[in-house]
């Protein structure tokens, strides 16, 4: 049975403004990408039925944007109605959240993930193989394989290297990336390419991000998050209210990191490898399939990704930055 809950609570509240806004339960449900069940539990103020894998206050600030609610009066209500954050188990042995815990288990088997492993270790495989068995011995040399580093004129790396080169599959250049499925069902997709084999002097560094950055026409935000990736890598984020994560944008040469008018996810090239920057006002829900090297910050403050694991989304919102936002 649920607990007892004052005369305005959230769940009246998202149901009051989901009846004036004329849709049902299934609408909602299609729109925010959120389960029909957990919907009509935020509704009911039931939140023993939501499981540990899941965060209410996301789920509340999602759902209440939708709507067009003020998110964070919804939250402080529904602080009001469960009480302060806790860890541990409840009399009934469901779990109860600590407002810390931001990371959501992925449901099912990663297939691609292992496909893609698996055919990658039999392209290493056969690859040792002809260069220990098959290889020619004369002849001229195989062309070096696709690199990211020659948008940037690196020269070419010495004849001795590209022997040695001989033995590794070749590598892929990332293109320009898709939609991924929704937040709570991240894409498994492996590396998108390999990094520059050469570090060009003349690139420029990472700026750093926070609310003076500049995104595509002048824009600012109150939150902006960098990404630093010491290789290519998949990445994907979610802004605010949308509905689903957006992964980076690898180009097929990605460009030096211009000065202004920044194109939100798009990576740029730096010294020391790539850069991608997002803004929003609100909070970011931040997918990484690789956390090797991986810097993250906030507002320019560093986030420790040492609790994150690879592929599980994490919230970033104002509780992590300092009171003056940058």
């Amino acid at each position: 049975m649920a607990q007892e809950i004052p005369a305005q609570s959230p769940g009246q509240m998202l149901r009051e403004a989901r009846l004036a806004r004329g849709c049902d339960l299934d609408a909602a449900h299609a729109e925010t990408k959120i389960p029909l069940r957990l919907l009509d539990a935020l509704e009911r103020d039931e939140y023993h039925q939501l499981s540990e894998s899941l965060y209410a206050k996301s789920f509340l600030r999602s759902y209440a944007t939708w709507l067009g609610l003020d998110a964070g009066a919804v939250l402080q209500l529904y602080e009001r109605v469960a009480g302060p954050p806790t860890t541990g188990k409840t009399a009934a042995g469901g779990m109860v959240w600590n407002e810390d815990q931001v990371t959501v288990t992925r449901v099912g088997v990663p297939w691609l993930r292992y496909i893609a492993l698996g055919v990658g270790a039999v392209a290493v495989v056969l690859a040792v193989l002809w260069f220990l068995v098959l290889r020619p011995t004369g002849g001229g040399q195989p062309a070096a394989p696709s690199n990211p580093a020659a948008a940037l004129d690196v020269p070419p790396p010495a004849a001795d290297s590209q022997q040695l080169q001989d033995a590794q599959p070749a590598a892929t250049e990332p293109g320009a990336s898709s939609l991924v499925g929704e937040a709570d069902e991240p894409s498994a997709a492996g590396p998108v390419g390999a990094p520059a084999a050469v570090e060009p002097a003349d690139l420029p560094s990472a700026v750093r991000g926070d609310r003076n950055l500049r995104f595509q026409g002048g824009e600012s935000f109150a939150l902006v998050l960098r990404v630093l990736l010491p290789a290519a890598a998949n990445c994907s984020v979610r802004r605010d209210g949308q509905p689903s994560a957006v992964p980076v944008i690898w180009r097929e040469r990605p460009a030096p990191l211009p000065a202004y008018n920044l194109q939100h996810g798009e990576v740029y090239a730096v010294r020391g490898g790539y850069a991608a920057y997002w803004g929003a006002n609100d909070h970011f829900t931040l997918i990484l399939d690789s956390l090797q090297g991986v810097e993250v910050s906030l507002n320019g403050e560093p986030q420790s990704t040492r609790p994150w694991r690879p592929g599980e989304p994490v919230v970033l919102d104002r509780s992590r930055v300092a009171a003056d936002g940058n």
